[in-house]
């Protein structure tokens, strides 16, 4: 019983030390957001094939399609009340 008392106490006292405390990344050159530059997905992403599935993925997004219905609505009802 006492074994299984130091065995047990020794597992709890070992896992306390299995995870490090975490670091976050560090982006040396970069100071701030106003310097990073913005490309398009298209100079990203210059594989052809890739552009295509990228293409075919945005064409056939049901979310993309309803947020643009929602936009042209918002534009409509603007439109409307002036």
């Amino acid at each position: 019983m006492r074994r299984l008392i130091l065995v047990a106490a020794a597992l709890l006292l070992a896992s306390c030390g299995l995870y490090k405390k975490y670091e976050a990344p560090s982006f040396d050159g970069v100071k701030s957001a106003e310097e990073v530059k913005v490309v398009g997905w298209r100079e990203m992403f210059t594989d052809p094939l890739l552009q295509g599935l990228i293409e075919t993925a945005l064409a056939n997004n049901v979310d993309m399609q309803a947020a643009l219905l929602r936009v042209d609505q918002a534009h409509a009802a603007l439109a409307a009340s002036r």
